[in-house]
């Protein structure tokens, strides 16, 4: 398979929530702080003391754990990336590798609120899929900024429940495969 027209769109996606990710960090005079699991400051290492640095709080962090369930098959897989919007957490980056039940590579990747796609063949960011598993609500007759149906975030987690299509790699073609499940817990 080839190169996809959305993979831009989900590049810009990305881009997007790291653009108001890092817009966001605002930052004190120290500079910007960037909240992990851990509490710890980006620029200096330092655990987080909890007093206010005048800065807004990012959540990233890598690590925890994902499930996709989507035609009947459960995807496990670990988020490498799990980045949410300060001012809201329904915007979010959280992209990584795992496997289907019966072993098969998978590579999934979610943008908040609206776009989620599971690549099955292949456990590498946009790497070649034997299908393509994508959550885009302008497939489905919506608008282009329609959240996934029963999106929940906050505090490092995302629940959904949303429409899955089957897509061919110039997603030019597709088939409703019915409603999954999303649910990712970062590290």
């Amino acid at each position: 398979m080839t190169a996809r027209p959305t993979v831009l769109t989900a590049l810009t996606g990305s881009a997007a929530v790291l653009a108001l990710t890092l817009g966001a960090c605002g930052g004190g005079e120290d500079g910007p702080t960037v909240s992990t699991t851990a509490d710890v400051d980006a620029d200096t290492g330092a655990e987080d003391d909890g007093g206010d640095d005048g800065g807004d709080d990012t959540q990233a962090s890598d690590g925890g754990t994902g499930q996709v369930v989507v035609a009947g098959t459960t995807y496990s897989f670990t988020p490498t990336t799990c980045v949410f919007s300060p001012g809201d957490a329904q915007e979010f980056s959280i992209n990584g590798p795992g496997e289907a039940e019966d072993g098969t590579p998978v590579f999934v990747d979610a943008v908040g609120p609206n776009q989620l796609v599971v690549y099955v063949g292949t456990a590498e960011a946009f790497g070649e899929a034997d299908t393509i598993y994508e959550v885009n609500p302008m497939l489905g007759g919506g608008g282009p900024t329609e959240p996934m149906a029963g999106l929940e975030a906050g505090d490092g987690s995302v629940s959904a429940t949303p429409g899955f299509y089957r897509v061919d790699e110039s997603r030019t073609e597709f088939e409703d495969v019915g409603q999954g499940e999303l649910e990712v817990s970062c590290g």
